[in-house]
Parts: structure tokens; C-alpha cells; sequence
């Protein structure tokens, strides 16, 4: 069974720039690891580039990305999250603007015409965006991630508990068999392994009127090592 080192973090530099150097220091480029983790390229690249605010919402899919990174990369996923919750990687510092900000700024004639073209330019919009957003659900398939088991984990016991997130309206199978998402995407399955080398397959389409579109698959080998009883002989 191989042995992972990990490495200790530098902590005179930031996050990003810890991962960018371990990536380049093992010739691995963004694509690369993105196929390797399932996870959109575009979320590496603003790990590596400290722009946190660009990351998924929801903290728990990026402490997922932040752990499975470091994890990939041979660096300690534990306190590589604690360093990036100590960077404020979790707080979505976008300060929204004041629309009245600007507002003696702007070349408009009267208050009607601004209102007038601001309510056409945000329903023109967000039109748009629906449509956008339409497209993408169709070609694209739903985020998924696993947080347990870890992939080549050695259990002693027949049995692993797999859990993860995914988008609520996916159809999910784990290694074909049907699992219920609840309202926040998350989701939970017992499962029975044998000994030996196991792989459990986690698999996520969008569910369009019924019908399955593309699928995210993630796989994970899970090794069954039973606990070998020492049989002792008692000599008379």
C-alpha cells in the first residue's frame, strides 16, 4: 500500500500561492487536475489566484474544493482549510452597490426616464440570464461531490457510508441504485462491500421532464482488509 507524506504548509505565503507552486512543482497543469477532481477548472484557477468570491455560495462545496485540491497535491487538507477560513475564504466580500449611488451622475432628463429604462433594462436582463442559465442546465451536467469515503481509503469493516452533495433536482445512483436527494442537495447511502478492492460509483444527471441528460461520475476504491484473529496453541 503506498505511503503519502504531506507536506507542511509555508505559512509565509498565502494559500493560492501555495497551491500554484505545489501544482507547477509536480507538472500538473488546471485541466488536468480538474478531470482528476471533477471540479469546475475555473474554481482552481481562483483558488490559485485568491479570488475567493468567484467560488460556489455555499461554504460547504468550497471547503470540498479546498481539501480535495491540497489532498491531490500532497498537502495537509485539514489545516489547508483552516488557512484558507483564516483568509476569509468563506465570506463573500462583494459589497453590493447603492443603486441611488451615482444617481445625480446620471445624463437622464427627468426621474421618469431613468425608471423607465432601468425597469426595461432589468427585465431585458434578466431575461437574458433565464435564457443563459437554460442553455447551460441543458448541456451542462449538475455539480456533484463526494465528501466520504476518500478514494483508496482501507476500511476492516464490509460496509461504507456515502455521502455528498449534488443539485436537488438531480436523478442519483450510486453504483446503480437509485438515492433520494433532499431540498439541499445533499444525500446518504449505507452500502455493503466485500473484501478486497472495492469501487463505488456516484453518478448525477440532471433530471429534464423525466428524462436523465449528462451525467457527473465519481468513482471511489475503497480496500476491505478484515481483522485477522491470531489463533493461539495451547500445548499441553
Amino acid at each position: 500500500m503506498a505511503v503519502f507524506c504531506f507536506k507542511k504548509l509555508q505559512t509565509a505565503l498565502r494559500l493560492s500561492l501555495v497551491f500554484k507552486n505545489e501544482r507547477e512543482a509536480k507538472k500538473l497543469s488546471i485541466k488536468d487536475v480538474a478531470q482528476g477532481l471533477q471540479i469546475p477548472a475555473k474554481y482552481l484557477t481562483a483558488l490559485e489566484e485568491g479570488k475567493f468570491a468567484t467560488l460556489p455560495k455555499a461554504k460547504p462545496y468550497r471547503l470540498a474544493y479546498v481539501k480535495s485540491y491540497a489532498r491531490i497535491l500532497g498537502l495537509p487538507p485539514e489545516i489547508c482549510a483552516a488557512e484558507f477560513v483564516e483568509e476569509r475564504g468563506l465570506e463573500d466580500i462583494s459589497a453590493a452597490r447603492h443603486p441611488l449611488t451615482n444617481l445625480k451622475q446620471l445624463p437622464f432628463a427627468s426621474w421618469s426616464i431613468f425608471i423607465r429604462n432601468a425597469v426595461i433594462g432589468t427585465a431585458s436582463l434578466l431575461v437574458v440570464v433565464y435564457l443563459g442559465w437554460q442553455v447551460r442546465q441543458s448541456f451542462e451536467p449538475p455539480e456533484l461531490i463526494v465528501f466520504t469515503p476518500e478514494d483508496g481509503q482501507v476500511v476492516t469493516q464490509a460496509a461504507a457510508l456515502v455521502q455528498g452533495q449534488t443539485a436537488k433536482e438531480a436523478v442519483l445512483t450510486v453504483n446503480g441504485q437509485d438515492v433520494v436527494v433532499n431540498n439541499q442537495g445533499r444525500f446518504e447511502i449505507h452500502l455493503d462491500l466485500s473484501e478486497g478492492l472495492n469501487t463505488i460509483a456516484v453518478s448525477a444527471a440532471r433530471n429534464q421532464h423525466g428524462r436523465s441528460g449528462k451525467r457527473a461520475l465519481i468513482l471511489r476504491h475503497i480496500i476491505v482488509k478484515p481483522k485477522v484473529k491470531q489463533e493461539i496453541t495451547l500445548r499441553r
